[in-house]
């Protein structure tokens, strides 16, 4: 069941089941074997995305997991994944630096983004 009020910015989901797979990517050393989310209530300020909080509220989250039976160390990953944990906090600053230059020199263009929920596997839900 759901309600869906977009543009009131209110969305409401219920009897939710989560994905074996929405664990996946956060490389756990745990496997899901089923979960179920109750009730999923989302609160978007459609009118100022960027200024107003955005709320959730997730009642009676259910998961099963068990242990992975061949976790492996794995130093490549690892040092791949702090390289790009370096670059990914370079690239926000360069971003923050251009973005001041931009309003210094006062060549701001407005622009709006639309997204939801872009990459949070936790919440892969169907």
């Amino acid at each position: 069941m759901y309600s869906w009020f977009v543009f009131s910015g209110d969305v409401e989901l219920r009897d939710l089941d989560v994905k074996e797979s929405a664990l996946d990517e956060l490389d756990l050393p745990v496997r899901l074997v089923c979960g179920h989310i109750g009730h999923l209530k989302l609160k978007i300020p459609w009118k100022n995305l960027f200024n107003e909080r955005w709320e959730a509220a997730v009642e009676g989250v259910y998961v099963v997991v068990v242990p992975k039976t061949s976790i492996q160390y794995d130093s490549q990953k690892e040092e791949k994944l702090l390289h790009e944990g370096k670059l990914a906090a370079l690239q926000r600053v360069e971003d923050a630096r251009l973005k001041q230059q931009e309003i210094e020199k006062g060549n701001v263009k407005m622009s709006v983004f639309f997204f939801f929920f872009q990459d949070i596997s936790v919440l892969s839900i169907f």
